[in-house]
């Protein structure tokens, strides 16, 4: 059964990590066929990383309840490396703990208030449009293989 809205999501994260490929391996000049698989795990990488505009935290953050410490962190000395004491790394990693669920409750409000302001956004700029009994109408005539799937979407054989 098809779940529209999962395979919105799908889609998007997959539109990412595309975009995010083509920006390090297109080159006009030369061939790219295999490039993609090599630079994969860095855009992977990279989405973990990035605030979600919807969260207001990354991936990551969600999933270990705090940010990464980097290799280019540690490479240029950043002030939360240089300031490391494994004693206080422990007490901090149990607050951290500890504070999990605050943060994904904090995570899912502003998540929330995300939807609520596209919706909103939507709203605003969507007009409404009612239609009588004798209006003409302009209809997409559809294959009968694009009436079988959702989205008009084929299956490749």
């Amino acid at each position: 059964m098809a779940q529209p809205r999962c395979n919105i999501q799908v889609e998007r994260a997959n539109g990412l990590i595309l975009q995010g490929l083509k920006a390090r391996i297109f080159d006009p000049i030369k061939k790219y066929g295999s490039k993609w698989i090599q630079k994969l795990p860095r855009v992977v990488w990279g989405l973990h990383m990035q605030r979600s505009r919807a969260t207001g935290n990354s991936p990551f953050f969600m999933v270990y309840g705090s940010e990464a410490i980097l290799p280019t962190d540690m490479a240029i000395g950043a002030s939360h490396t240089q300031n490391y004491d494994q004693g206080e790394a422990k007490t901090t990693q149990r607050t951290d703990l500890d504070s999990a669920e605050e943060h994904r409750l904090t995570a899912a409000l502003q998540h929330a208030r995300y939807e609520q302001q596209l919706r909103r956004y939507h709203d605003k700029n969507v007009q409404q449009h009612d239609f009588n009994v004798g209006n003409l109408v302009l209809r997409r005539v559809q294959s009968p293989e694009e009436n079988s799937h959702p989205h008009g979407k084929v299956p490749l054989s």
